[in-house]
């Protein structure tokens, strides 16, 4: 059974991820799936939940923190909820621009007597 909130879409994305709190130097990983509220990286290093990190992609830049890090061989398989985005124009943006947007709410509408 399902316990997520929102669908996650499977990806393979390279990305270039920063730990903020520890000013260490940008590394390479591969998103491996991502939804509204966050992504899964799968990261060559073990980061710390509650990390601030921030993730580049393509023209795409997505600030949040590390929720879970476990290991898979000589990978991490990382959850990232994600807390602000930043866009550009390229087609992968305009797919995160889709991807990322919470659903509307629904419209209320008042009951008629």
């Amino acid at each position: 059974m399902e316990r997520r909130e929102k669908p996650r879409f499977p990806a393979n994305l390279g990305v270039r991820v920063t730990d903020l709190d520890d000013f260490a130097e940008p590394f390479e990983g591969t998103v491996a799936d991502i939804s509204e509220s966050g992504v899964c990286a799968l990261l060559p290093r073990h980061m710390i939940a509650g990390a601030t990190v921030k993730i580049e992609l393509d023209d795409a830049v997505l600030y949040g923190h590390v929720t879970y890090a476990f290991g898979i061989d000589s990978t991490y398989r990382t959850g990232i909820a994600v807390e602000s985005v930043l866009l550009g124009n390229s087609d992968l943006s305009n797919i995160l621009k889709v991807l990322l947007e919470p659903e509307p709410a629904p419209e209320f509408r008042p009951a008629s007597n």
